[in-house]
């Protein structure tokens, strides 16, 4: 009844692009099911474009990931909670994110269990206050890190961090930055041979950047969803790739005044034709969203009425000319053309961001490439 669909030509332009206009490596996160576009095919794809680095939260999913191009670095962005998990990961040659003296201190101990060195990433908390070596405790830590670092069975292929805004221009990036810079500089006066540094994500390709990043962690553009910059000011064109669409289950004719749906927070102000959808927010659809949201019938925008249920949702359907069928398609959500509202649209009426759209719906229904 309900599906979403993927359209891997537009996954494939959209990294295109991002390539060619990057000056940095380009590691792509996948984490949480590909935003729930499907790990394995966006893997495949984005392997076709020449990607080999990509970044997901869960081990299960860097395992999946690893099983399809056991040559492809995959940094692993999730915890580690045990012994056996630093083994398994360096034994699959995957990278861990180091966010914590005592998470270092781990992979230290469990060091003559490893059959190759451990890739490990540094990850600094620079202002966004989540994961990470806070910069201002590094220096008060640092001999111990570089002490373990030294080991020759732990490889720290990366610096990292996390920006807390998209903004090219404010003073928390450049506080950021500033203190990105400071601390990565204290690993090359310390003749610790990092190759990658990285903090930004996709909005971070158009900033201006700083002294050491050579990589960048490319997620939302990937998918065609905004990052909070317009895409076309840089002469790109990025598209969402993620359709969302289900059908008509019933239709009737309401009159004016009657109330729509639950609490009766719609009333009619005419006799209108309406249609009962066969989706709701168990599908992932914003609750929230229901007093602004429209969806696409017969090419014609369709304002939804009333509270979105568990289940269902209801539309006007007056202005469509031929009368509305049970089974008719609705485009709750596509790419923006010919009308089509989007999930950026879907996150700005539910005050919430596309990215937690598409990753809701796209982990919530049946899925076709």
């Amino acid at each position: 009844m309900n599906y979403v669909l993927v359209n891997h030509d537009t996954i494939k332009s959209n990294i295109s692009q991002l390539i060619d206009f990057s000056d940095k490596e380009i590691m792509c996160v996948v984490k949480s099911n590909a935003y729930g576009h499907g790990l394995e095919q966006i893997v495949r794809t984005l392997l076709s474009q020449g990607i080999n680095f990509f970044s997901t939260y869960y081990v299960e999913e860097a395992i999946r990931i690893n099983k399809i191009s056991p040559k492809a670095n995959i940094l692993h962005l999730g915890p580690v909670y045990s012994s056996d998990e630093l083994v398994l990961l360096s034994k699959l040659d995957i990278h861990v994110m180091i966010t914590s003296l005592e998470l270092l201190r781990k992979v230290l101990a469990n060091v003559d269990l490893y059959e190759k060195p451990i890739k490990i990433h540094i990850k600094l908390d620079t202002g966004l206050s989540r994961n990470g070596i806070h910069y201002s405790r590094f220096k008060h830590i640092k001999d111990e890190v570089f002490e373990i670092l030294n080991h020759e069975n732990i490889d720290c292929i990366g610096i990292m961090s996390h920006l807390m805004t998209n903004a090219l221009q404010s003073k928390e990036t450049e506080a950021q930055i500033q203190r990105f810079e400071d601390t990565c500089l204290q690993f090359t006066e310390n003749e610790i041979n990092v190759r990658y540094f990285h903090l930004g994500n996709t909005s971070y390709l158009f900033h201006e950047g700083d002294k050491f990043s050579n990589m960048v962690r490319v997620g939302i553009g990937i998918y065609g969803l905004s990052c909070g910059i317009d895409y076309s000011d840089f002469g790109l064109t990025i598209n969402p790739a993620l359709s969302f669409k289900s059908k008509i289950i019933s239709t009737k004719r309401i009159n004016k005044g009657d109330k729509v749906s639950y609490g009766g927070k719609f009333t009619s102000n005419a006799d209108i034709q309406i249609a009962v959808v066969a989706a709701g927010y168990a599908d992932g659809i914003p609750r929230s969203s229901s007093k602004q949201a429209y969806v696409l019938v017969e090419g014609q925008k369709c304002k939804v009425l009333g509270v979105i249920c568990m289940n269902n949702f209801i539309i006007d359907v007056s202005n469509i000319q031929n009368q509305v069928k049970i089974g008719t398609e609705v485009v709750i959500f596509s790419d923006g053309a010919n009308n089509s509202p989007t999930a950026d649209d879907w996150g700005v009426w539910s005050n919430t961001i596309g990215y937690e759209v598409v990753t809701k719906v796209g982990n919530l229904n049946k899925r076709f490439e």
